[in-house]
């Protein structure tokens, strides 16, 4: 099922953009605490096949070219780190035990990257060093729930993408996974 954004441009046009239940269970997901396995399920199950893929394009083939494909959302496993730490913390723990009956029941299938991240405060290297470690702490973790270690890809990647506008905010040490392979 597709919920539809309504947007109206000045000119008087109105664009309907089409979200899918996982999008809008993600958000809301966002606003709460945590989340739940059906929220993890809904994220990565892929959308309903709702027929060939329509678009629109003012021009000779060659300036509209091939539609690009659409990138991995990144789920926010909502595994938030102490400065310069890669412990897990208790609520860290709970999320994480939430994904890995996701992973180990309905998302069997699936294979993830795990991607840490951290802020912008130490040196370069020393960014990418613990980023490796988060990712590394939180796939030893879900190995030890059940989830088989050849379904996990742990990365690090420093400091390089924030997801805050502020480099240097503790929102920025954490780790995400995307889908790595389909169901």
């Amino acid at each position: 099922m597709i919920m539809y954004r309504i947007h109206s441009l000045s000119t008087g046009i109105v664009i309907a953009t089409g979200l899918t239940l996982a999008t809008v269970a993600c958000a809301a997901a966002e606003d709460r605490n945590g989340y739940t396995v059906n929220d993890v399920v809904a994220h990565f199950s892929p959308p309903a096949d709702l027929g060939p893929a329509r678009r629109l394009c003012i021009g000779t083939p060659s300036e509209c070219g091939a539609p690009e494909p659409v990138a991995a959302t990144p789920f926010n496993l909502r595994v938030q780190f102490e400065f310069n730490s890669s412990e897990l913390t208790p609520s860290a723990r709970a999320q994480l035990d939430v994904f890995a009956e996701a992973a180990t029941g309905a998302l069997s299938a699936a294979r993830f990257n795990i991607d840490g991240h951290t802020d912008a405060t130490g040196s370069e290297q020393a960014n990418q060093w613990l980023s490796e470690q988060r990712a590394a702490a939180v796939v030893d973790y879900l190995v030890g729930r059940g989830v088989a270690v050849d379904r996990l890809a742990p990365a690090g990647h420093g400091e390089s993408e924030p997801a805050l506008d502020n480099p240097f905010d503790g929102g920025n040490r954490r780790v995400e996974a995307t889908l790595a392979q389909t169901l």
